[in-house]
């Protein structure tokens, strides 16, 4: 059999780094217990080299790599309480300095010995983001895999059926509706990875506008009217006041009801009913999407709007997390009623003013909004 060469030491790097990192999760007394143990052992060893070395050889250069080490095992807790311990075992054992008086070298060790666990600690947690992302970007790219191969083997399938029927009008015509409806998920899926992105960054760029909240419902309504009407579902819309505007950015609030909607129409059974409504309540404009579908269980509800969760395998996860993100960057909030067997309410809040002074047609970005 073949050994590839490295593996093994591959492997043992893999181990120590896991061992390193399951090493920081511990319980505290663990920790604690670990560090001062260490840091003890260190004291004891310096103590039992005196004969050989002497009192003032590298008595500073022995206990930093100790604290360093304490830090790394251990956390920047027990990383401090290393460096008091060493800072008191140095003035008890190996300092010439007279009684009340406390040598600057001590000082310099306790401040060095601080910043290098700082170090560490900004370097673990840098090391964590790096894991998070690393993750992440792991499954976005299974979960995209996946999600892409279905619509892509409905091309292939309707292009091979379209090339061999050409005689029949209504037979073409019902492949190229397949293919566009294949091309069209691809492009949403393309989208919320993109936007995703943008939200991780804090740059959505969105473009505000006053806009009327009845043709912004419509709009939403009629685009998603045939899909309704192929399930079998009732879609309608109900606006308190024809007249009531926003300052918005409409295809994003068009992107949210989308969302909203697409979501309701895959639970949603055969004969089920989807209301879209939008009304004012105080200085903001309320919409709300609810169904009679099949509803979401209690336990569901506080990861509904997490990146890349997914209550099925109708999704990747992006579309909640997104509309979120586009609601408050207009300075709203968004949140959902639900329960198994009563169908859902999702529901969001945008006021009518959500910048202090935007131009018309003023294009500002996801971090601007977020931070006012």
């Amino acid at each position: 059999m073949t050994r590839l060469r490295g593996s093994g030491r591959g492997r043992t790097l893999k181990d120590v780094r896991g061992w390193f990192r399951a090493a920081g999760r511990r319980p505290s007394w663990q920790r604690y217990g670990g560090g001062v143990t260490l840091i003890l052992a260190v004291v004891a060893g310096r103590l039992a080299m005196d004969p050989w070395w002497g009192r003032q050889q590298n008595r500073h250069l022995f206990f930093l790599p100790a604290v360093m080490l304490t830090a790394c095992l251990f956390g920047f807790g027990p990383g401090i309480l290393a460096t008091i311990i060493s800072v008191v075992a140095l003035a008890c054992f190996w300092s010439g300095a007279g009684a009340g008086r406390v040598p600057f070298e001590l000082l310099l060790f306790f401040f060095v010995s601080g910043a290098v666990c700082m170090l560490v600690r900004s370097l673990q947690r840098a090391r964590e983001r790096a894991d998070v992302a690393r993750v992440s970007r792991e499954q976005v790219l299974t979960v995209v895999a996946h999600d892409l191969r279905a619509p892509l083997a409905t091309i292939m399938v309707s292009a091979s059926s379209l090339s061999r029927e050409t005689s029949d009008p209504a037979v073409v015509r019902s492949r190229v509706k397949t293919i566009d409806r294949a091309v069209v998920r691809m492009d949403s899926l393309i989208r919320d990875i993109v936007d995703a992105a943008g939200v991780e960054r804090g740059e959505l760029p969105m473009t505000i506008r006053s806009e009327r909240v009845d043709t912004v419902v419509q709009e939403a309504v009629d685009l998603h009217g045939p899909l309704a009407q192929e399930a079998g579902v009732s879609l309608e819309s109900e606006v308190s006041a024809h007249d009531l505007t926003m300052a918005c950015d409409r295809q994003r609030i068009l992107q949210v009801l989308g969302n909203l909607i697409g979501n309701a129409l895959k639970f949603t059974p055969s004969g089920g009913r989807i209301t879209v409504r939008a009304e004012e309540q105080g200085d903001g404009v309320v919409f709300s999407v609810d169904d009679t579908g099949s509803g979401i269980a209690r336990e569901h509800l506080a990861h509904i709007f997490d990146r890349y969760w997914s209550g099925d395998s109708r999704g990747i996860g992006l579309g909640l997390y997104i509309s979120r993100s586009i609601v408050r960057g207009h300075g709203g909030d968004i949140g959902v009623r639900s329960s198994p067997g009563s169908g859902s309410s999702f529901f969001f809040s945008v006021p009518r003013s959500p910048a202090p002074a935007p131009a018309p047609g003023a294009a500002i970005s996801l971090r601007h909004l977020l931070e006012r």
